[in-house]
């Protein structure tokens, strides 16, 4: 025998990994993976992803976009630039819409235990980048706050490219300690909430919907920014 276990969420499914001990976030990632390829097959009669973008008899340029978006976060996951529960929630949105039949579920919610009360929002810390032909500024809040290094251009470029493919304020990546919440995308703006690494997006979605709300249409961003002191 060779020795390799099953995986314990998928009867008669090898589990890939060689570790005993794998964290729960690497199942997750996993069993979606698993997930997506059993719907799409399901669906498609086993065509491939990428062909059933190229074929005109798909789902047309919808699907196309979707494989797209779905290449990048796979790019990000891949440099360790998005958290893991981030990649499952953003890929899962994305596959729904190309395997919109019966699909196999399945759920891990049962494997924690009670979840613990809601965290508080330990602070505000807003960047706002801006790019021209002429170079690129940072306006931040706190004033005296300063962007994280690890948040580099790499990193803003990635979220740019996210932003113009689909919703721009449901982009979550995580960045070498940090969490990274895109608010809103406007031409040459990102506007960027940033948490600390072991913080929850959710407890932040009250902070981001305000945020969006704050900052309308496409100008004066720099000037709001301001004014909202700190």
């Amino acid at each position: 025998m060779s020795g390799q276990r099953d995986c314990v969420f998928v009867q008669g499914r090898p589990c890939p990994f060689p570790s005993q001990q794998i964290p729960l976030q690497t199942c997750q990632v996993c069993v979606d993976a698993w997930k997506t390829e059993v719907a799409l097959k399901s669906r498609d009669s086993e065509q491939p992803l990428q062909a059933i973008a190229a074929t005109g008899g798909g789902p047309g340029a919808e699907s196309r976009e979707t494989v797209s978006r779905l290449n990048e976060l796979d790019r990000l996951f891949k440099d360790d630039n998005l958290d893991p529960v981030e990649y499952v929630r953003l890929r899962k949105k994305q596959t729904e819409r190309l395997a919109d039949g019966d699909r196999p579920r399945l759920s891990l919610d049962k494997l924690g235990e009670a979840e613990a009360p809601a965290a508080e929002p330990r602070g505000t810390r807003v960047a706002l980048i801006v790019k021209s032909p002429l170079g690129k500024r940072v306006h931040t809040h706190p004033k005296d706050w300063e962007l994280p290094a690890a948040i580099n251009d790499g990193v803003i470029d990635q979220i740019l490219r996210l932003a113009k493919t689909g919703p721009a304020g449901e982009i979550r990546v995580g960045v070498a300690g940090y969490k990274v919440a895109c608010v809103k995308h406007a031409k040459g703006k990102l506007l960027l909430l940033v948490l600390d690494g072991d913080e929850d997006f959710q407890t932040y979605e009250a902070e981001v919907s305000r945020l969006a709300e704050l900052f309308q249409g496409e100008q004066h961003w720099v000037k709001t920014l301001r004014e909202m002191g700190g």
